[in-house]
């Protein structure tokens, strides 16, 4: 299975700001809005293009960016190395961190 994610900061109920600077809107799958704040997204393999709608999961809010990161890094870490490197040795996560 291929894992995307990212570092996002949630502005408001229905803003975020994405890896690269960019202000975009989101949606969850319950609808309700996030707590502002820092959250890792993670998208699975069956997202064609990875966007912020009800596909994506919301792991969060984190106090700051550093803390989003070391905890992506954790939860990679905690993958079977089977989901975390292909055979040819390239990492399946992408991360936009």
């Amino acid at each position: 299975m291929e894992l995307r994610c990212e570092i996002i900061r949630i502005l408001n109920e229905c803003s975020l700001i994405d890896s690269e600077s960019y202000e975009r809107r989101y949606r969850t799958r319950d609808g309700n809005p996030l707590v502002p704040g820092h959250y890792v997204v993670l998208w699975d393999e069956a997202a064609a293009a990875p966007e912020f709608d009800e596909n994506a999961t919301y792991v969060g809010p984190y106090k700051s960016s550093v803390t989003a990161r070391m905890m992506l890094f954790d939860f990679l870490r905690s993958l079977p190395v089977q989901e975390a490197v292909t055979g040819n040795g390239d990492s399946r996560a992408q991360a936009m961190v």
